[in-house]
């Protein structure tokens, strides 16, 4: 309020008595006996004493008016901020509103643990007898796996087509389409047999150990004799072009029976012994890819995927009810702790447009002070001049206090009044928070409890 005290600057008569010359102007008003001895009312030149300090008062009236207008509008923003009536019925229907809903989220949690409990039980009961510590490493990508044996494939049928070009009726193109058949055959084949069957001699339980290696002495068999097949089904084609499939396919296998690697020519050796290198590294591919035991990956997967289930409705549950009642006690903790400043500064402007008031009446006091003391110098000086008698009306003092009143202030209302509604509704906001507290740690809980725990 230092401006506001600054504006009500005191009246400096001296000047004004200079400014109206009023000595002057008595001694000669006293001279020719003005006013008249009959007179009853100020005469013009008191008049115009009164009227320069009125002039001085409305123009300091104006600047406190329009402070006082700044004043009350800062007073109002503070009464208005307050905390609203309706912020704590807000806050207690949101959170019913959470409150509905918890139960439903909580049966899905519920259905979220128990499906991970159940998959991580499944693969602790497989894991256990079989003495798996580990996982599946993350390092291994199915993609990237199966990328390879394509490229394997490719490789096969790049060197194989050459090799069934000759004699075939197609040339270069029915060497390829063979090759590109065989290959196929052989690297997914025997990848299937290495990952499906042969990885089973990895286990420990004894039946699953001799099946594995049952299926190895079976894949190596038929490697063995699909790629000797192949290889005397080449050779009989390039000895007899137009013979058909059928004849060529029964010849094959006859001299498979007959063990007739010797009339092998260089190039059906050379298929012979390719063919079989690319299927041990597809089967070698089999029984390496993922992880050595079977079924373990696949169960380890499903635990995986519960994991990243109930990490999900834990998410959402946070979403919705965690962060939803963070957001609540955070509305209602703001809204109390601004309660604390508004009605601080509110009894602050409140004192301090009060005082000024005070100090507004006592500076309109003055200035009538100020108009009786210029108005008696100027009937002083008049009286001591004078030939005939004063009028009577300068025995009295001037004091129409009417001339220097302002109209009474707005009313403001009382800052006890104020604190009060505050105090009440920051109460109801806490006993809400307290309550909204406490529910908020329950749903913490909920979301922190350990594996084994009820969600």
């Amino acid at each position: 309020m230092s401006r506001s005290f600054s504006i009500l600057k005191p009246l400096d008569e001296d000047k004004i008595a200079a400014i109206l010359k009023i000595d002057l102007t008595a001694a000669e008003d006293g001279k020719n006996d003005l006013p008249g001895s009959q007179a009853t009312e100020l005469s013009g030149f008191e008049r115009k004493i009164l009227n320069e300090v009125q002039t001085y008062h409305t123009k300091v009236r104006a600047d406190v008016q329009r402070d006082r207008a700044l004043r009350e509008k800062e007073l109002a923003e503070h009464s208005t901020r307050l905390m609203d009536a309706g912020v704590v019925p807000r806050a207690r229907a949101r959170l019913q509103h959470l409150q509905l809903e918890i139960d439903n989220r909580k049966r899905e949690l519920a259905r979220a643990r128990k499906e991970l409990d159940g998959s991580e039980l499944m693969l602790e009961r497989f894991s256990k007898p079989r003495n798996i510590v580990d996982a599946p490493s993350m390092t291994k990508n199915s993609f990237l796996n199966f990328a390879i044996l394509t490229v394997v494939v490719f490789l096969e049928a790049l060197a194989n087509m050459a090799f069934f070009s000759e004699g075939n009726e197609l040339g270069l193109l029915g060497g390829v389409i063979i090759a590109a058949g065989i290959s196929t055959m052989n690297v997914f084949g025997f990848f299937a047999l290495g990952y499906f069957g042969v990885r089973y001699k990895n286990c420990n339980v004894i039946w699953q150990k001799i099946s594995g290696y049952f299926v190895l002495a079976i894949s190596l068999l038929s490697l063995l004799i699909f790629h000797s097949v192949v290889a005397f089904y080449r050779q009989i084609k390039a000895e007899n072009p137009d013979i058909e499939l059928a004849i060529a396919s029964d010849k094959a296998i006859s001299r498979l029976f007959q063990f007739d690697f010797l009339g092998l020519d260089i190039v059906s050796v050379l298929l012979l012994i390719l063919g079989i290198a690319f299927g041990l590294i597809a089967l070698g591919k089999g029984v390496t890819f993922g992880h050595p035991i079977p079924g373990f990956e696949r169960r380890y997967k499903k635990v995986k995927a519960a994991e990243g289930h109930l990490g999900y409705v834990k998410d959402e549950f946070k979403l919705d009810f965690v962060d939803g009642t963070e957001d609540i006690i955070d509305t209602l903790k703001s809204s109390i702790s601004a309660q604390g400043d508004h009605v601080r500064r509110y009894q602050q402007l409140y004192d301090d447009i009060t005082n000024f008031e005070r100090r507004y009446d006592q500076f309109e006091l003055d200035l009538l002070s100020a108009a009786r003391h210029l108005i008696d110098r100027y009937r002083l000086t008049n009286s001591k001049v004078r030939t005939s008698p004063k009028p009577s009306y300068f025995e009295t003092p001037f004091d129409e206090k009417s001339k220097f009143q302002t109209p009474p202030h707005n009313t403001m209302t009382p800052p006890a009044e104020i604190l009060s509604k505050a105090e009440k509704r920051s109460l109801s906001a806490q006993a809400l928070l307290d309550d909204i507290e406490q529910d908020h740690k329950e749903l913490r809980a909920i979301l922190l409890e350990d594996v084994n725990g009820a969600a």
